[in-house]
């Protein structure tokens, strides 16, 4: 199994300033998208895992809300 390694996800400002940080997946994240509504946005990793995140933009935050979807056990 290759070794896996904590991926940030980064929020950036229009002058590409970084706003957040977030440690989000052990591996490469593959894809992020953001829901109708705005408040959340989901990621995908190369760890097998879809997680979704609270996003608050006055402040810049984002919380887990949850892991939607786990293979780890079929993630080689």
């Amino acid at each position: 199994m290759p070794q896996l390694f904590a991926i940030f996800l980064k929020i950036f400002d229009p002058l590409r300033q970084t706003l957040l940080a977030i440690p989000a997946h052990n591996g490469f994240i593959r894809g992020i998208g953001i829901a109708a509504d705005g408040k959340s946005f989901f990621s995908c990793g190369a760890d097998c895992t879809v997680k979704q995140w609270a996003l608050d933009p006055d402040n810049f935050e984002a919380v887990a809300e949850k892991v939607l979807v786990s293979r780890a056990d079929v993630c080689k």
